[in-house]
């Protein structure tokens, strides 16, 4: 949990409140958390990780697509 928190302070400095952050802007936050490579997930992306334990394809490419 952590980790988790120390990324998102990259974008949202301590003491600043999710209030005043653009729903767009929180969306960049968590598109950048799922598609960074974990060491954990061997170099994977969360949610490429995701979708092999489901046995589902996953495209990078439509995930930005809906997202952004």
């Amino acid at each position: 949990m952590k980790n988790i928190i120390g990324i998102i302070r990259r974008f949202i400095p301590k003491g600043s409140g999710l209030g005043n952050i653009e729903l767009s802007g929180i969306c960049k936050i968590q598109n950048w958390m799922n598609t960074y490579p974990r060491k954990i997930l061997g170099g994977d992306k969360l949610l490429e990780a995701s979708c092999k334990q489901m046995g589902t394809i996953f495209k990078i490419s439509a995930f930005w697509e809906v997202a952004t």
